[in-house]
């Protein structure tokens, strides 16, 4: 899609195919593996004898929950951070001058810190979810989630997570194409 419609228009729009399809990984890959892991996983853990196995190494339950959010952090980054470093490394390749070269590389280190920022707030706010409610935890996270963006549409001054990461995007078309 990038090589016919950046040769076929007068305006290049490879940088808002990059963050548009950033967006639907966000959201479909990242949003996904979040609900995965909104789940209790203690009641498993005491049943397979994890708890058993983590305390005899050494450590304490609390480093268990900690391991987890980080894990959970890192699934969600890697899932989403992949795809999205490719699509902006073809786009860096795509490239018709050193200034738009530039620009995209730019692009691709924002990228990065995006990709880090929705691991960090997915992946904690999935863990917290299955933390507070266990036997919810999927519903809690969707409803934190989503439930301010269903309530933008009474009120658009609810603040949101969509509508943060959504900003970020369009900070991020904004580097793409900015010299």
């Amino acid at each position: 899609m990038m090589l016919v419609l950046s040769s076929g228009s007068g305006r290049d729009v490879v940088d808002v195919i990059v963050v548009r399809s950033i967006g639907l990984l966000s959201w479909l890959v990242g949003g996904l593996a979040a609900l995965s892991a909104a789940r209790d996983l203690d009641a498993d853990d005491t049943r397979d004898g994890i708890f058993a196995l983590v305390a005899q190494r050494g450590y304490s339950r609390r480093m268990l929950v900690w391991a987890r959010a980080a894990a959970t952090v890192q699934v969600v980054a890697r899932l989403v951070g992949t795809p999205a470093l490719v699509l902006a490394l073809v786009a860096v390749l795509m490239s018709r001058s050193g200034m738009q070269t530039l620009a995209r590389i730019l692009l691709c280190v924002g990228i990065v810190g995006y990709v880090a920022l929705l691991g960090v707030v997915l992946g904690l706010l999935a863990r917290w979810s299955a933390a507070y409610a266990p036997r919810h935890g999927r519903a809690l996270l969707a409803a934190v989630v989503l439930g301010p963006e269903l309530v933008k549409y009474v009120s658009e001054r609810v603040p949101s997570v969509p509508a943060l990461f959504g900003w970020l995007l369009e900070q991020l078309v904004r580097v793409g194409s900015a010299l």
